[in-house]
């Protein structure tokens, strides 16, 4: 397994786009549905109704698919690539790792259509993001490549994704990119010839004095009584979403709800096979960091006094 972590401006654009089309993802983020409702008013009623188009979501994933498949350079600009594509031919756009997703039969013959929503959205919002979201975004590259000396792929992998184990028996690369508006949802997808892990990173800065987002995640985490039991029920050993639904008894969305808290904060491994369920495993470096996390924050308090 070949692992590369890279980063471009535009694959947080694309990030960014999704969420705020993502009805039942937006839940999930740390930045809510009082970022979504925000940003409504900045944009235009054509706007509002196009993203809700499962049309135009498939559009974006054609483009996304193709941008993932391209080489180009850092400085390249946003709305600079965009137009690129413009000029591209319809049959260029489709690459074959997009021929392996679920929407590979309901291609749209007019993907590029989409391309002024999309630089609606630059103009509206993408452009007025904090320029040190994305200086983080690229320095946890630069950190990733640091440990890849140190780690092995698959230890990589799961360091980086604060918990996903990648498949043993697979032949498939690894593409880590870095995400900051899904935070703290882990994106994964399966190519033909790779897995694209878009892992999050909180790139906010965070005001002085205020406990980090990673600590109170966690926090979270664990004052659910019903996610304890998950915990201790999944320390025993690895197991199935099945296996879990069925030891907690609660209902399916109930259940998958607690895993993705329990994932978001890094209290949970998920294990992906090629051919099988994947499997959910306690993750002793979470539960061990949560120490460390409340002593870094009280000592940064004590030296603020």
């Amino acid at each position: 397994m070949k692992v590369t972590i890279t980063f471009h401006p535009i694959y947080e654009f694309f990030t960014s786009f999704y969420v705020f089309s993502d009805k039942g993802g937006q839940k999930r983020t740390d930045l809510g549905l009082s970022w979504v409702n925000e940003l409504k008013t900045n944009l235009s009623a054509e706007f509002l109704e196009e993203v809700k188009k499962k049309e135009t979501k498939i559009k974006v994933a054609v483009i996304q698919y193709y941008l993932l498949s391209q080489s180009f350079d850092e400085h390249s600009g946003i709305l600079e690539l965009l137009s690129q594509i413009e000029q591209e031919e319809m049959k260029e756009l489709i690459t074959p790792a997009y021929e392996c997703t679920e929407f590979k039969d309901q291609i749209p013959p007019n993907v590029k259509d989409v391309i002024p929503f999309l630089r609606e959205w630059y103009d509206a919002y993408f452009s007025t993001i904090d320029d040190q979201i994305l200086n983080n975004l690229r320095e946890s590259v630069k950190k990733g490549l640091d440990l890849q000396q140190q780690l092995d792929d698959s230890q990589l992998v799961e360091k980086l994704t604060n918990g996903i184990i990648p498949p043993k028996e697979s032949d498939r690369d690894a593409l880590l990119i870095p995400q900051y508006h899904y935070s703290p949802t882990i994106l994964h997808e399966k190519t033909i010839d790779q897995y694209i892990y878009f892992y999050p990173v909180d790139a906010k800065p965070v005001e002085a004095g205020s406990p980090p987002i990673e600590l109170m995640r966690t926090i979270r985490a664990l004052s659910d009584e019903n996610r304890m039991k998950i915990l201790k029920y999944l320390a025993q050993g690895d197991r199935t979403f099945s296996d879990i639904q069925k030891f907690i008894g609660l209902a399916k969305s109930t259940v998958h709800h607690h895993l993705i808290v329990l994932r978001s904060s890094g209290l949970l491994s998920l294990v992906l096979f090629e051919n099988q369920q994947h499997q959910y495993r306690f993750r002793k470096e979470g539960y061990m960091g949560i120490e460390q996390l409340l002593s870094r924050f009280f000592t940064d308090n004590d030296k603020e006094k």
